[in-house]
């Protein structure tokens, strides 16, 4: 029979492979994976094209935002914390293929942002403000790109593009 605190250990074992397993969602490697695997979409090609310009244009757009704060990373003083850069791009990326599919992938969608949030906040690199800000530009900012993808798709000479 097992003691209360070797069934404890092993639930965070489990819980520690689930954030390992989740801090991954923010790779390149993963996000070249379902770029890729969306150009295979003949009817999203032009959403998945949106949403890797809307994940661009967080690089550019994240530093201004951080240097408006100003608010130090907690482990390091040479940068800054708020809005946590990974979430605002990973959520810049997502928001426009959430607001392009089915309702059917929307919930896995909202999963992988909640799940990544936690993550980043379970390996200790930002607090959940830092998340949560970060988050909310990315999902303004994906909003805007995939409204000016609708706005453009009728005038691009292939509609499925």
């Amino acid at each position: 029979m097992e003691s209360c605190t070797v069934k404890i250990l092993k639930k965070l074992k489990t819980i520690e492979i689930f954030s390992d397993i989740f801090i991954h969602i923010g790779s390149s490697y993963f996000i070249a994976a379902i770029f890729i695997m969306g150009l295979f979409f003949k009817n999203h090609r032009g959403l998945c094209v949106t949403a890797i310009l809307s994940l661009g244009f967080s690089f550019f757009l994240n530093p201004i935002l951080k240097n408006i704060w100003q608010l130090p990373l907690k482990f390091s003083a040479h940068t800054y914390a708020f809005p946590s850069g990974h979430s605002h791009a990973i959520a810049a990326f997502f928001s426009v293929l959430f607001f392009g599919v089915s309702r059917n992938y929307k919930i896995g969608i909202g999963v992988i942002l909640i799940c990544y949030a936690w993550a980043i906040n379970r390996h200790g690199y930002h607090e959940w403000f830092e998340i949560i800000g970060g988050q909310y530009f990315g999902i303004v900012q994906g909003l805007i790109f995939y409204l000016s993808y609708k706005a453009i798709q009728k005038y691009l000479p292939y509609k499925n593009i």
